[in-house]
């Protein structure tokens, strides 16, 4: 029992960090109506941030707190750059476009982290205490620190959309962009700050990321699969299914990884989302979305 308990706490962690990318995913879907594919590379950028401030790659929690703030500027900048560059001149051409245009931003910022850090594996972590015991459950720093911080996240985003007139701006422009723009709402500067709120979260998120796994510029591809496909599993445009598909996700892997082997734990993974989606289409969250995007 006490081994279930410990693989499910690592499968609430990686859920949460999960959860933080494909946040972003489903602000933007909820604005332009399209999937941001270059979403996943933004969150890599954040963790090369991290990397290259803080040197070598190992990191104090002093430090880290430095590391997070400039990745998560710095990548809600780009976002902004992304958006205005690529996506604005595109907001009204068919959707197969701006598509194809996510994916060369994609491949840009792999390229452009290729040119500035190399191809070869980077490392990223915190200096700490070592394992720590709380009770039958051991947690190493990181895995504190990323679990506390996903959940503070998770739940601020949650107020700024759902309690804050900004927030409802936000839902407004989701629900239909042509009404709030002849009800005044500077839509504009909505999906600036959606993109700046989203790229934020995925630079934040990667971080994370990249405390558990090792760096390398095509780690943007894995991060943003795994947390699109929770996007897609808690229903498109839901924020709390994003989340509840990001745990799923996370639980899932970490789950099958100890049942069966590491190996599987992707492929399980996404073949419980495509089940999933055999039976509701809409995912588990789909028709609650509609509903509060509307209220």
């Amino acid at each position: 029992m006490d081994l279930l308990a410990q693989v499910a706490l690592n499968g609430l962690i990686a859920g949460s960090m999960y959860a933080l990318v494909a946040i972003g995913y489903n602000l933007v879907y909820g604005v332009l109506k399209f999937i941001n594919f270059a979403h996943g590379d933004v969150a890599m950028v954040g963790a090369y941030v991290a990397f290259f401030l803080t040197g070598a790659g190992v990191v104090s929690a002093g430090r880290l707190a430095g590391a997070v703030v400039a990745a998560a500027a710095f990548c809600a900048l780009l976002g902004v750059l992304i958006e205005r560059a690529v996506y604005r001149p595109l907001r009204a051409a068919p959707r197969l476009q701006p598509l194809i245009a996510a994916i060369g931003a994609a491949l840009a910022l792999q390229s452009a982290v290729m040119l500035l850090a190399g191809a070869g594996i980077r490392s990223l972590t915190l200096e700490g205490p070592g394992v720590i015991r709380l009770g039958s459950l051991y947690l190493t720093p990181s895995q504190i620190l990323i679990f506390a911080m996903g959940l503070l996240l998770l739940v601020a985003v949650q107020f700024l959309v759902y309690r804050t007139p900004f927030g409802a701006d936000i839902r407004a422009t989701a629900d239909n962009l042509a009404l709030a723009h002849a009800l005044g709402i500077d839509v504009d500067r909505v999906m600036r700050a959606v993109f700046a709120l989203g790229s934020a979260l995925a630079g934040v998120g990667g971080l994370l990321v990249g405390l558990e796994v090792q760096l390398a510029p095509t780690m943007g591809f894995s991060v943003g699969m795994k947390a699109f496909s929770a996007v897609v599993l808690g229903g498109i445009g839901s924020l709390p299914g994003a989340i509840a598909g990001s745990f799923i996700i996370g639980l899932t892997e970490h789950f099958t990884a100890w049942f069966t082997s590491s190996l599987w734990k992707e492929t399980v993974a996404y073949l419980a989302l495509v089940l999933t989606l055999l039976v509701r289409p809409s995912g588990l969250f789909g028709r609650r979305a509609e509903e509060a995007v509307r209220s």
